[in-house]
Parts: structure tokens; C-alpha cells; sequence
């Protein structure tokens, strides 16, 4: 997916909505009636938790730039295609002879690509230089991305199923105990 919905999760920094957060989950959680399975329980908090969140964080859409050389031309094109085929050829039918032939169409590929590298950040550089005597956004652009600490998104560790499976079974077993425990003795 080149854009996908996400949640605005460092909205929960602040006090107001991580407080509307807990009451939109709390709300949701009791909506949903106790399931037979741990399985189903499960899915419940789940979808209980993705509802609290679309309604007091919200999402938005996370860009994904496309991967790929911006450098791309048709030399390269060109000799990936030969190294291609030169690997094909080695798979097919290997020998010492289509081995050579693949890593020396390697190799070209190889320096083809350096080279255009080396020259796409000349141009890059010389941009920037003749862009310091002008306007010089391009060179505040380039620092305001290297000198960037605080990153929008927010990296969440997932529990593992069978931790949650683990959980809700010990929380079960302990809440139907403590049930048994309630229920006045008769003489």
C-alpha cells in the first residue's frame, strides 16, 4: 500500500485526549458483552480499541514515497536487463563460461550505476551551491531534513497472541475463583 490510514498516536502526548481516549475505551469495552471464547474476547478489545482510537485520535493517511532510483535511465535500464539475462542463462545451464559472463555484465552494472550515483549528487550539490547565492530554500530544506530529531510517527510493539491468550485465561481463572469464593455458604 503506498498510502495507508494510521493513527495519530503522539496526539496521546497530551493530557485532554489520552483522557478521551481512556473514557471512548472504557465506553466501547462496555458495549460489548462478555464472549464465550477467549478468542472472541480478544477480537472484541480489538475492534473496541481501533473504534476508541478512530474517534478521539483520529488517522491519517501515511505516505510511503515508491521506492526505486530516481536515477533510473536507459544505460541502466539496458545493462540490468544484460545482467539479467546473463543470470538466467547461468541457471539454466551452469557452467564456468556463463558464470564469467554473468559476474563481468555484474560488474559493468555495477560501475554504470556508481557512476550515474556519483553524478546525479554532483548535480545535487551544484544546485545547492547556486541556490546559496538566491532564494536558498533548497539548502534550508536539505538541513531542516538532516537536522530533524522528532519524527511524526511512533513505533508500537505488538504483543505476541499467545501472551494476550495467557492474560485473559489467568484473568478468567482468577475472576471466577474470586466468584466462587463470594457466594455465601449454606448450612
Amino acid at each position: 500500500m503506498a498510502n495507508e490510514l494510521v493513527y495519530k498516536i503522539y496526539l496521546l502526548q497530551q493530557e485532554s485526549i489520552r483522557r478521551l481516549y481512556q473514557q471512548r475505551l472504557a465506553k466501547t469495552l462496555s458495549e460489548y458483552p462478555r464472549a464465550s471464547t477467549i478468542d472472541k474476547e480478544r477480537e472484541n478489545i480489538k475492534i473496541a480499541i481501533k473504534k476508541a482510537a478512530s474517534e478521539a485520535i483520529g488517522t491519517k493517511k501515511k505516505y510511503r514515497r515508491e521506492k526505486g532510483l530516481r536515477i533510473w535511465n536507459e544505460e541502466i535500464r539496458n545493462v540490468t536487463a544484460n545482467k539479467r539475462t546473463a543470470y538466467q542463462r547461468y541457471l539454466q545451464t551452469p557452467s564456468e563460461e556463463n558464470f564469467e559472463t554473468y559476474k563481468t555484465e555484474r560488474n559493468i552494472a555495477k560501475k554504470i550505476v556508481s557512476k550515474t550515483h556519483k553524478e546525479s549528487w554532483d548535480r545535487f550539490i551544484s544546485r545547492i551551491d547556486t541556490d546559496i547565492f538566491g532564494e536558498q530554500s533548497m539548502a534550508y530544506k536539505v538541513l531542516k531534513h538532516l537536522n530533524r530529531t522528532k519524527k511524526d510517527t511512533m513505533e508500537i510493539n505488538n504483543i505476541q497472541d499467545q501472551k494476550w491468550i495467557n492474560h485473559y485465561k489467568n484473568i478468567r481463572c482468577t475472576n471466577s475463583l474470586q466468584n466462587d469464593n463470594d457466594e455465601p455458604k449454606q448450612p
